[in-house]
């Protein structure tokens, strides 16, 4: 990750993780232990992010893939949402209902995947309160607001990697998602 990372050009913190193991008992609401610790790593996050004092950050999970473009596709269409936006997805589940804002960027309705992110610090703190007080997946708890402010693009910029997945506990591929990721 290190390597892509350094490959982009762009600052970052890594956030340790919560390991599913260190977890004795999960909410009625998550399927798994593995759910459970994803949503507190998102949490750690988003603090970490709005502790920095930043105006934007960058959330990603570890098993990310970056577009070979993604520095350059990621300055011009910062520019190209509207001054209002809180939330841009740089890579989501895809599902019907998007509405393009403008070419080959939609405002969210349904999708799901907290892979790859941008919050500003305006939306930090009920985005942390939505997951604390919902406590399901926080690619779920995320879908709360679309529609209102929340953006993502197409081609996706970032990808999971086909892998093993900790959430799943299985392991994955992607083919539903790749037609809409150009590396």
């Amino acid at each position: 990750m290190i390597e892509r990372l350094s490959f982009i050009n762009i600052p970052y913190e890594f956030i340790k993780a919560v390991d599913h193991k260190d977890l004795e008992v999960i909410p009625y609401h998550m399927n798994t232990k593995n759910q459970y610790a994803c949503l507190l790593s998102h949490i750690k996050a988003l603090e970490a992010f709005k502790a920095s004092g930043d105006s934007i950050g960058i959330i990603i999970e570890d098993d990310i893939v970056f577009t070979k473009d993604f520095k350059e596709k990621l300055d011009i269409t910062l520019t190209q949402l509207p001054e209002e936006w809180w939330m841009f997805y740089l890579g989501f589940l895809p599902k019907e209902g998007r509405t393009e804002f403008k070419e080959g960027i939609y405002q969210m309705r349904s999708e799901e995947g907290a892979f790859g992110y941008i919050v500003k610090k305006e939306l930090v703190d009920f985005l942390l309160n939505v997951h604390k007080e919902l406590r399901e997946p926080s690619d779920v708890n995320m879908t709360r607001f679309h529609g209102n402010r929340v953006y993502g693009i197409m081609p996706l910029m970032v990808m999971v990697e086909a892998d093993y997945s900790d959430i799943q506990e299985e392991e994955v591929e992607w083919e539903s998602i790749e037609q809409y990721f150009k590396e």
